[in-house]
C-alpha cells in the first residue's frame, strides 16, 4: 500500500511527484491512499466578495491539474497491476478540502458547483471517500489507522497516539515525526506518525522562516493478521531510495 501525503495542488512539487510516480509504476499496489490536503484551495482562504469570477476560474484550473494527476496515477498503477479493478483508491478529506464545505455553507448558490468529490470525479473513479473533516472518520487497514491529522506543535505525534490509542498515521503537519506508546502485552506497542508532504517548501506563507517540512512517501506491507511494516522514504532534492532498494529521481 502506498500513502501519498499533503500535495496541496497547485503547490505540489512536480519533480518529487515524478519520482513518486516512477516508484508507483515500478511496483504492484493493493491500495493507494491520498492522506488529505491533496489540493490547497488557497482561493477560499483569501476570498473576498469582490472576486467571485476570479475565484471560480482559478479554482477550476486547479481542479484540472488535480484531475490530470489522478488520471495519471490510476493509469500508471493499473498498468502495472494488470487488473482494472484490482487496486483500491482512498481519498482522505483534510482541513484544506474542508475549506470548500465551509465556503459552500456560507454561499449556498455554489453548492454542487465547487464540491471536491464531484469535481475530482471520486465516485466515478471508484475512490473511497473518508471524511476525516468534518466527521472525524478513520480509514483502517489491518492494525493501521489513517487520518488526515488533528494536532500540531512539537509533540503532535505523541498527542495523536495518546488520543487514538491505536497505530495511527497522518499528514497535516508536513513533517515526519514518530512517537511510540507502550501497552501491556507482547507485540503491543503502538505508534503515531506523521508522513511528511509532497508540496513545495517555498510557499509564500512560509517565507524565509525555518521549517520542519519534509517531503516523503510511505510504503506499507500489511500482513494477513493485521500486523504491518511501514517504510517512510524521505525525499531529498527530488530523489529517494524505496524499500525495494531502487532509487527514483524526479
Amino acid at each position: 500500500m502506498l500513502a501519498i501525503p499533503d500535495c496541496q495542488i497547485p503547490y505540489h512539487d512536480r519533480r518529487s511527484m515524478k519520482a513518486v510516480e516512477a516508484y508507483m509504476a515500478n511496483e504492484r499496489w493493493d491500495e493507494v491512499i491520498y492522506m488529505g490536503d491533496f489540493m490547497d484551495f488557497h482561493q477560499l482562504a483569501r476570498f473576498t466578495k469582490d472576486e467571485p469570477e476570479a475565484l471560480t476560474k482559478t479554482l477550476y484550473a486547479d481542479y484540472r491539474v488535480a484531475n490530470e494527476i489522478l488520471d495519471r496515477h490510476q493509469y500508471i498503477s493499473r498498468q502495472q497491476n494488470r487488473v482494472a479493478n484490482g487496486i483500491k483508491f482512498t481519498y482522505l478529506m483534510g482541513n484544506h478540502e474542508d475549506r470548500v464545505r465551509k465556503f459552500m455553507e456560507a454561499n449556498p448558490q455554489t453548492k454542487g458547483l465547487l464540491d471536491v468529490s464531484v469535481n475530482l470525479r471520486l465516485r466515478e473513479r471508484g475512490f473511497k471517500l473518508v471524511e476525516c473533516y468534518p466527521k472525524g472518520e478513520v480509514h483502517k487497514i489491518g492494525k493501521a489507522h489513517f487520518i488526515h491529522g488533528i494536532y500540531t506543535g512539537g509533540n503532535h505525534a505523541k498527542r495523536t497516539v495518546d488520543a487514538f490509542g491505536v497505530n495511527v498515521f497522518y499528514g497535516h503537519t508536513h513533517d515526519v515525526q514518530s512517537s511510540s506508546k507502550v501497552l501491556w502485552g507482547s507485540d503491543s506497542t503502538i505508534v503515531g506518525q506523521s508522513l511528511g508532504c509532497l508540496c513545495r517548501y517555498d510557499l509564500d506563507y512560509v517565507g524565509s522562516n525555518p521549517t520542519n517540512w519534509q517531503q516523503a512517501v510511505t510504503t506499507f506491507y500489511i500482513q494477513p493478521n493485521g500486523n504491518f511494516n511501514h517504510y517512510v522514504s524521505r525525499i531529498f532534492n527530488h530523489k529517494f531510495t524505496a524499500p525495494n532498494g531502487k532509487t527514483y529521481f524526479g
